[in-house]
């Protein structure tokens, strides 16, 4: 008989040697992190310990004792296949800097694009004023003096005892205020028991809108509301005593124009100025408000990320499929007992015979060579 039968159950056992998800043999990188919970130190020390690699130990052993974040991965038989290290950037305030971190800090603003060399305001464009960052660690565009000659923000003067009122302007075109430049006036009455005009009430006046400037005026739009009230909440922070009159963000909102807000990174200082009527003299009188925010720290080294890959395939080879043989004949012949019961499983044997190409074989050796 040369025909190619194969029996119902002789099939079944060829699909599901077929079927036999051979990718369940192979292993996949799994990473695991020095900073996670599951993985100590000691855990990495001793994957570390394994390697081969001279120069792949040594850079991994520098990391490890820097506290650099180190990921490693492995193959199925428990390998190092590769490593990643990761180390996170230095940042400092302009203060602890040096004057070369200094230079860093600031290329590093600008690559970041966090900054930018030039902005646009009102149609004219100002120049990053490095002097001003290397000196005092802001960020403000034009120059100093050019910029105080031109704007009109209250009826002051913007030169005085040897200070401007403002740096320049900053990063959103609002004006970075002088902490340093003397008021014009104080009567010695708190803030927050004077009697301030409300932003319209300000706009109606004449002598109201001269103190605050055209350019204060403008600046108020400048900023979203959500700006201005991250700007008076910051101030209500820092002066837990407005709030204890009643003065909260809403009324700054709504009595003062903002020449500047503070913004997440830290770059820019608030200011907001209003006009309060004296109950002594009925003379209208302006004042301005500066708002710091937190320090901010910049960074002064980049973070880097190393990686290597130590073993290139680190999957288990896919075993070879036999060659199936070119001509192959079963006489199927199954066994069973002499007596059985009605009711009960009944064991067959397989007793069949092979053959493969010309050679009689048993179904025990067919079946242990794959060829079935």
């Amino acid at each position: 008989m040369n025909t190619k039968r194969l029996t119902c159950s002789l099939m079944a056992l060829v699909l599901l040697i077929a079927a036999i998800p051979w990718a369940l043999l192979s292993c996949e990188l799994q990473p695991i992190y020095a900073s996670g919970e599951s993985t100590t130190k000691a855990e990495i020390q001793a994957a570390i310990n394994t390697i081969q690699d001279e120069e792949a130990k040594a850079e991994l052993q520098k990391a490890l004792n820097e506290g650099a974040e180190i990921q490693l991965a492995y193959t199925g038989d428990g390998r190092v296949a590769s490593y990643k290290i990761i180390r996170e950037g230095q940042s400092k305030k302009h203060e602890d800097m040096t004057n070369e971190e200094k230079d860093q800090a600031l290329t590093i603003l600008l690559q970041q694009g966090v900054i930018t060399n030039r902005i646009t305001v009102d149609g004219t464009t100002y120049a990053l004023n490095e002097t001003l960052w290397n000196q005092k660690g802001i960020i403000v565009y034009g120059d100093t003096k050019e910029i105080n000659n031109k704007v009109s923000v209250t009826s002051g003067a913007n030169y005085k005892d040897g200070q401007y009122r403002y740096w320049g302007y900053d990063i959103n075109g609002g004006l970075y205020g002088n902490d340093n430049f003397p008021r014009d006036s104080d009567s010695g009455t708190p803030a927050y028991e004077k009697d301030w005009l409300t932003t319209e009430e300000i706009r109606e006046s004449a002598i109201a809108r001269s103190y605050i400037g055209e350019h204060g005026l403008s600046s108020n739009s400048r900023y979203t509301t959500a700006e201005k009230r991250t700007t008076a909440e910051q101030w209500l922070t820092e002066h837990p005593e407005w709030k204890a009159k009643g003065l909260d963000v809403t009324y700054i909102l709504n009595h003062f124009y903002f020449n500047s807000v503070i913004s997440d990174s830290g770059l820019t200082n608030g200011q907001f100025t209003g006009v309060h009527l004296s109950r002594q003299s009925g003379t209208l009188y302006y004042q301005s408000f500066s708002v710091q925010g937190e320090i901010p720290t910049f960074l002064v080294t980049e973070g880097t990320v190393k990686e290597r890959v130590l073993i290139e395939d680190p999957t288990i080879p896919e075993p070879e499929e036999p060659e199936t043989p070119s001509d192959i004949s079963v006489e199927v012949e199954l066994g069973a007992p002499s007596t059985t019961y009605v009711g009960h499983p009944t064991t067959l044997t397989d007793r069949s015979t092979f053959t493969v190409d010309g050679q009689v074989q048993s179904a025990t050796r067919v079946y242990a060579q794959g060829l079935a």
